[in-house]
């Protein structure tokens, strides 16, 4: 859908993507191991490319749900581990 140009945009206007990706984001979220790191990119990707579109299925700047798929992205990333070295 994102990328279909073949769809007539009177078929898509009335897609709410915010909620789409809140629930997606829920389901990918509970994915673990190396094969939910790999959908957890791809949902990432998605979001990035439905966020740059400038037609009515973009996930607008200023929406609340923009900003709830960011919180499980955030949520995701885990911070590395800091080793020092002794002197």
């Amino acid at each position: 859908m994102s990328e279909n140009t073949q769809v007539a945009l009177e078929d898509v206007v009335n897609v709410d993507i915010g909620v789409t990706m809140i629930a997606l984001g829920q389901h990918v979220a509970r994915c673990t191991g190396e094969s939910g790191q790999r959908l957890k990119i791809k949902y990432c990707s998605l979001c990035e490319r439905i966020s740059s579109r400038a037609d009515n299925i973009a996930l607008r700047n200023d929406s609340v749900a923009r900003h709830e798929v960011l919180d499980y992205i955030l949520q995701w990333m885990v911070p590395t581990k800091v080793c020092w070295l002794a002197p």
